[in-house]
């Protein structure tokens, strides 16, 4: 495949974020309809569009019939009053909703993780059937990942029929040379491998699936943006020598990172995940002033430096709503305008059509959006718990002791995978000669983040993750 169909700046957008946003493509004279919009040509033919570019098309004949920041702004306009009207309204919406879903002439099923938003639906769904739904769970040997004893002890709660397969990380890497068949551009969300799975065991089972995807950034779920918001007032609020002299704390314990896993481990506690990359994020973060600017930071994975060689500021994520939002209300729009649709639903709708299994997402409705954005932010985060409103809704379905947890994600091994099954394979991709001499990437950059990992200075799994997706996605591109 010659280098010239390649969108540098989308590629610059990719290894960036781990996934190209909206409307741009991987290919430079290809351009994605944005949501909420259609392209409007007339049939008779008397507008010559041949002449335009792809820039000049799109904005020409895109139209736009459903706008999630005009809804948002509205909504706003006309906030629930008291947190008990809120969990009553949405829960009311979210049961018709689901039963309106939930309608289809073919066998019907529930994706079920164990998390809140996946047990909330599943809930709701059982309740309104007489005989047991089918519930669907993918099980992990590595106990860090793995969430299916959740899962399945709230699915005996709930009564539904529920089906878990149980996986080990040699199955799940069977399914990674899949991925550039199931993925037209490439995408980089790890939890990609486990759901391409799901669909494939649900759909030996059922032709649909309600799904609990997008509750986190309806309702404030993810922890960055707690995070975020607590680094950003602390960045506005002390001054530059306090945070010196707490960057050069962290950069003490991070140092001593791996003694301190193993202490956790050995006092019995569950282990952190990447607690050294983590910890390196949260120093720069300090040093992180502008709202937009530190939201981006704690998004990106490629951040400062860029295996495309793009300047940052070129291919940055528009973020014009942080200079008049607070940080979540702002994070949460970002999310939805892009990350969403960009990854999480790209991720979704790509492995479960693969298998020929529709996925239908009652918690991302038109009107349940709507409503949530009635939801004040106190209410989301109701005594500094996220999702309080869908919390509450599921304590009346299911006790509070089989969902409060800490949240684990849907997720794999990446950083052991890279270093042990997966070694020999990046090690072909990143000496094939036409990588190396290819001019498109920054060899040099992408060899010492490959060292630092295999060695064990740094855990560069995310990073090294968009380049394996990218190598193997264009050596199946090129094979066409």
């Amino acid at each position: 495949m010659t280098l010239e169909i390649f969108d540098r700046l989308s590629l610059g957008q990719y290894f960036r974020y781990g996934y190209i946003p909206d409307p741009r493509s991987i290919y430079s004279k290809i351009r994605k309809v944005m949501p909420g919009c259609l392209l409007d040509i007339s049939v008779r033919g008397d507008n010559d569009c041949r002449d335009l570019s792809i820039d000049e098309f799109s904005s020409k004949y895109s139209k736009t019939y459903w706008s999630l920041k005009a809804i948002r702004n509205q909504s706003l306009q006309n906030p629930f009053e008291t947190h008990e009207q809120a969990v009553s309204e949405i829960h009311k919406l979210l049961k018709d909703t689901i039963a309106n879903q939930s309608i289809a002439d073919v066998d019907l099923g529930v994706y079920l993780s164990g998390g809140i938003d996946s047990t909330l639906v599943a809930a709701v769904l059982q309740s309104q059937n007489k005989i047991p739904v089918k519930s669907f769970t993918v099980g992990f040997t590595n106990p860090m990942f793995n969430e299916a004893g959740f899962a399945r002890n709230l699915a005996s709660h709930i009564g539904t029929r529920h089906h878990e397969i149980a996986v080990s990380d040699s199955d799940l890497l069977e399914l990674i040379e899949r991925l550039p068949k199931v993925y037209d551009e490439p995408l980089a969300n790890a939890s990609q491998i486990p759901t391409i799975l799901l669909s494939k065991y649900a759909r030996q089972h059922v032709k649909v699936c309600l799904s609990g995807d997008g509750g986190d950034e309806l309702f404030a779920g993810y922890n960055r943006y707690l995070w975020g918001a607590k680094i950003a007032c602390f960045n506005q609020r002390y001054s530059r020598l306090t945070k010196r002299s707490l960057s050069e704390t962290l950069s003490l314990l991070r140092k001593f990172s791996a003694k301190f896993e193993s202490f956790v481990a050995f006092m019995g506690f569950k282990p952190v995940q990447n607690i050294e990359v983590k910890l390196a994020k949260l120093i720069t973060s300090l040093n992180i002033t502008k709202e937009s600017e530190l939201y981006d930071f704690l998004l990106s994975i490629w951040n400062f430096k860029n295996p495309a060689g793009t300047c940052n500021h070129q291919f940055l994520i528009p973020y014009e709503d942080f200079t008049h939002e607070g940080f979540i209300d702002a994070a949460m729009l970002s999310d939805q305008l892009h990350y969403l649709p960009g990854d999480n639903l790209a991720k979704v709708d790509r492995a479960s059509m693969a298998y020929s299994l529709e996925v239908r997402l009652p918690l991302l409705s038109h009107e349940l959006l709507t409503q949530a954005w009635r939801v004040p932010l106190e209410m989301r985060l109701k005594g500094g718990q996220s999702k309080s409103i869908l919390r509450e809704i599921l304590y009346r379905y299911v006790p509070r002791s089989l969902v409060e947890r800490p949240k684990m994600g849907f997720s794999v091994p990446l950083g052991e995978w890279l270093r042990g099954p997966l070694r020999e394979w990046m090690n072909d991709l990143l000496n094939a000669r036409e990588f190396r001499e290819s001019g498109l990437l920054n060899v040099k950059l992408i060899d010492k983040a490959w060292e630092e990992h295999i060695s064990k200075r740094l855990d560069n799994s995310a990073k090294l993750w968009c380049i394996f997706v990218f190598l193997q996605w264009q050596k199946a591109a090129d094979n066409l």
